[in-house]
């Protein structure tokens, strides 16, 4: 069946089983599409799982829609064990059979109806009530033990409580963060470090014993942090609480009580083969990078490793990095496989001890996120100390793995062998420039491969040997002397890596020239070059586009046609045409002057960057009108009025009501004057009657304020701390449902502007004044 119909009659079945379970005559408890399982033929999805716990990752079975009759069964068997269950039904275009899943052997068969009737549908539902209640009987007779289940369901066990806790902690820490994380992708981030550090903490204490069983979901949290100082040092190194350290929302500490019990349930370590193979696939699973050496590589010389993904089997030598939870990880896997732990675990690469000793460094560096001032100063003082003679000033928007290659590139021992996996940005632009001149000299590369778009595999000697020859795998395979290469430069060899062999033909022939002569860049036609396609896909080969030549220096790296060609395009008649009339006016020309079809050189990279859809627009409107909604619905606080019924008839006061509001104009020695829009002044000598005024006056209220001193400070509190709620409720709910910090911030201001309540700034300078945040907590 095709896509649409498949996931109508998915969501038809969902229905029917849900009215069936609230009936309350079935065990299950939910029924939805099935997620992504991880199995040995990858990632396989159920189309419908029958859940007895969720939470728990507890299935009484699952159904298949095979495209044929019988349907893969080894998929469907690999399936059922990582979903922990021994039945699972196959329902094809004529049939609908449960298979036990151990023997491949059919339990129950049922015909599908083919003629289309009234009563069809009634049988299909029909048919699915009878398919749940064989099923509650088969989860219950068949019921896998605890020693029984594979390592894949315990995987996946772990995998489906961070799935589920990841959106969760997100808004959450959105919501509560929304200064220090300004992007959904900054939130998921930080929330996805959370979660894998407290999975990581969590087996590491359940292999210990540390964890005791009658811990509460609200307590987890911090039981997890506390309890992992009494892990041995090196996991406590890995394991300890990192600076703010954001806590577990509600919802997924309480899925982390599931999963603890589970595990607790299952008694993961009992069988240590079994839990390796779980600590192994879930090292595998949310690796820090992609893949990109085999295991023969590895085991081809003593490695230093850099977030890599092997684990090498016998290493005493191993020198290794990696992100904490998973160096923790890496930790029990070989305590469980009786594996040499290595001679050094760092969590980043500036805690290597210089000199790398290794006669190998495997790494993928990948960090784009840009260093604190900090980090950026602690690391230019590495780098000094690494590259003794040699100045290496980087820019502040540098990221974090160019410092971390130029350190390893200064630390690596003479003749070791360095293999690295990098962005493509390593050969432009920029970082182009400074990687060939810190290589000149000091290392040979003999390798370079374009593994995707965005990376690249360098591999390099720590040695000069000029005559060296390099073998450059881009879109065909080249070679040449290194000596060679570093005369042409980075923007060459970034050209060379990613350029169609048609586009490489022209460079070759001297048809496209990195020399640009002063007569060339003064030329009319090189601003009619600019304009046109082949020009653009060469400035995006080189790091940017189109527009970032346009405000460079026209002397850049971007190589240029002949002056002739220049000469003929600035001939060209393109007044009065458009931007688009005279981009492809262009593109013609420059296929007759150059012989090529601009059509064929076009860059896919390209044309999918520009297709990349924007991320989905929020509807703010909606949004601001949802926001105002729950706020009339809980009720605004009227000041005075509400805050005067838990004192029995207060004295009070009565002030003018006209020409509102109030504002405090002055205020000396303990006397406070303010002043109506009508310059009406009043002086009042208690300071929280005077601040109580101008906030009434806000309001839509009479001015009745109590004589009581004490009674007047309590009410103006408790009205600041409300607002302060109420403050807070509509920043959290922006920053969960807008895609940047400052966009939020603005949709909260607009919102508090449109509500019955005194300025913000007002309310903010007083919350400072009179400490009322201190006051809301003690209320909570």
């Amino acid at each position: 069946m095709d896509a649409a119909t498949h996931s109508r009659f998915t969501q038809q079945l969902c229905h029917w089983a849900t009215t069936y379970i609230a009936q309350g005559r079935s065990p299950f408890r939910k029924t939805e599409p099935g997620n992504a399982l991880f199995t040995p033929f990858g990632q396989q999805t159920p189309d419908l799982v029958f859940w007895i716990n969720q939470d728990s990752f507890v299935a009484g079975g699952f159904v298949l829609f095979p495209d044929s009759e019988n349907g893969d069964l080894d998929v469907a068997q690999a399936c059922a064990h990582a979903l922990g269950v021994n039945y699972f039904a196959l329902w094809s275009a004529k049939t609908l059979t449960i298979w036990q899943a151990d023997t491949l052997s059919t339990i129950k068969h049922w015909d599908l109806p083919q003629e289309s009737t009234d009563t069809t549908i009634d049988k299909f539902e029909a048919l699915l009530v009878q398919l749940m209640d064989e099923f509650r009987t088969l989860a219950v007779l068949g019921a896998c033990p605890p020693e029984n289940l594979s390592f894949w369901h315990l995987a996946n066990l772990c995998i489906a409580t961070y799935n589920k806790a990841l959106p969760t902690l997100s808004e959450h820490l959105r919501r509560t963060r929304s200064q220090e994380l300004k992007t959904i992708d900054a939130a998921t981030a930080v929330a996805s470090d959370k979660l894998t550090l407290s999975i990581a903490r969590l087996l590491l204490l359940l292999y210990y014993d540390k964890l005791p069983y009658n811990i509460q979901p609200e307590k987890l949290d911090h039981a997890l942090q506390y309890l992992s100082s009494e892990l041995p040092q090196v996991l406590f190194d890995c394991l300890q609480s990192i600076t703010d350290e954001p806590e577990l929302d509600d919802r997924s500490a309480v899925l982390f009580h599931h999963l603890l019990r589970r595990l607790d349930q299952i008694a993961i370590f009992t069988d240590s083969c079994r839990a390796a193979d779980v600590i192994w696939q879930l090292l595998k699973v949310k690796p820090p990078c992609p893949a990109t050496q085999t295991e023969a590589e590895l085991r081809s010389a003593p490695a230093a490793l850099i977030y890599s993904n092997q684990i090498p089997e016998n290493d005493p030598q191993l020198i290794e990095v990696d992100q904490p939870q998973r160096l923790a990880l890496k930790h029990l896997l070989r305590q469980l496989k009786h594996w040499p732990q290595g001679q050094q675990h760092c969590d980043q690469v500036f805690n290597i001890t210089a000199p790398l000793i290794s006669d190998r460094v495997i790494a993928h560096l990948y960090n784009e996120t840009r260093p604190v001032a900090s980090y950026r100063n602690t690391w230019q003082a590495q780098l000094k100390v690494a590259w003794p003679g040699q100045r290496i000033e980087l820019p502040r928007s540098t990221p974090t793995w160019t410092y971390e290659l130029c350190y390893l590139l200064g630390i690596a021992a003479p003749e070791s062998i360095l293999q690295l996996s990098l962005p493509v940005a390593a050969v432009q632009e920029t970082t182009g420039r400074m990687l060939f001149s810190l290589l000149a000299g000091s290392l040979t590369i003999t390798e370079i491969s374009l593994r995707s778009e965005q990376t690249l595999v360098l591999t390099m000697v720590k040695q000069d040997n000029p005559e060296q020859i390099v073998v450059i795998n881009g879109n065909e395979k080249r070679q040449l002397a290194w000596d060679t290469l570093l005369s042409h430069g980075p923007e060459w060899l970034a050209i060379t890596l990613q350029a169609s062999n048609d586009l490489l033909h022209l460079i070759d022939e001297h048809q496209l020239t990195f020399d640009h002569s002063p007569e060339t860049e003064q030329s009319q036609g090189l601003a009619y070059y600019d304009q046109s396609t082949l020009a653009a896909q060469l400035q995006y080969f080189l790091g940017g586009d189109k527009s970032s030549l346009k405000k460079n220096d026209k002397t850049g790296p971007l190589p240029l046609p002949s002056p002739a060609v220049l000469d003929a395009l600035s001939a060209l008649p393109l007044e009065g045409l458009d931007a688009a009339e005279q981009q492809a006016t262009i593109d013609r020309e420059l296929q007759r002057l150059l012989s090529i079809t601009i059509n064929d050189l076009s860059c896919e990279a390209t044309k999918n960057k520009a297709a990349t859809p924007r991320t989905e627009k929020v509807d703010k409107k909606a949004l601001e009108e949802k926001i105002i909604h729950a706020i009339d619905t809980e009720g605004l606080p009227l000041f005075p009025t509400h805050y005067l019924y838990d004192f029995f008839r207060p004295t009070t006061s009565h002030y003018s009501s006209d020409q509102l509001p109030w504002l405090i104009v002055n205020e000396f020695m303990g006397t406070f004057t303010l002043k109506n829009a009508s310059d009406v002044e009043l002086e009042i000598t208690n300071e929280y009657l005077a601040h109580a005024i101008a906030l009434a006056s806000y309001g839509q209220q009479a001015l009745e304020l109590p004589d009581d001193i004490e009674i007047c400070r309590q009410i103006t509190v408790r009205y600041l701390a409300d607002l302060q709620q109420i403050r807070d409720l509509i920043g959290r709910e922006c920053h969960a449902s807008l895609p940047t910090s400052s966009g939020a911030n603005r949709l909260t201001s607009k919102i508090w502007k449109s509500l019955p309540l005194p300025p913000w700034n007002l309310v903010e300078n007083y919350i400072l004044r009179f400490q009322s945040n201190s006051c809301l907590n003690n209320e909570i």
